[in-house]
């Protein structure tokens, strides 16, 4: 695992807490968690989730 790969790990870790919380849009996490955009945000979220935020999102409180 590279330097980057790690880093972009522990940012959709916190991602992952901050859409649970449900409080913030996602250009907001974006934003705060550094990323250069949106777009690249929903990109790496998905590379290493296999879900877009939006439908992580959405799952998360479908269960509830």
């Amino acid at each position: 695992m590279t330097v980057k790969q790690y880093v972009n790990n522990k940012k959709i870790e916190l991602a992952k807490k901050m859409l649970a919380d449900n409080k913030k849009n996602l250009q907001e996490i974006s934003n705060y968690l550094s990323f250069v955009d949106k777009s690249y945000f929903v990109k790496i979220f998905h590379s290493i989730t296999g879900v877009t935020p939006k439908k992580y999102r959405h799952e998360l409180f479908d269960k509830k």
